[in-house]
């Protein structure tokens, strides 16, 4: 079956490649803020808002899934 799937993948073109990249520049920019903002008091939210930001200031023009941000024991 894995061999079937791998000769009717579509392969990527240098644009599809270079928006696959900026999406990991984005997400990895998210996450750094968040790792720097994480800090008693802060709330889930606000971490979720900054996140979102940061991907959006990067260049993501959207996110692919609802951001979930937990904390606590």
């Amino acid at each position: 079956m894995r061999y079937a799937l791998n000769r009717i993948r579509r392969v990527k073109d240098e644009l599809e490649i270079e928006r696959m990249r900026q999406a990991e520049r984005a997400t990895k920019a998210g996450f750094s803020v968040a790792a720097e903002l994480i800090a008693p008091g802060r709330s889930e939210r606000e971490l979720q808002i900054e996140i979102e930001a940061t991907f959006l200031r990067n260049g993501g023009d959207a996110v692919a899934y609802e951001t979930i941000v937990a904390g606590g024991s």
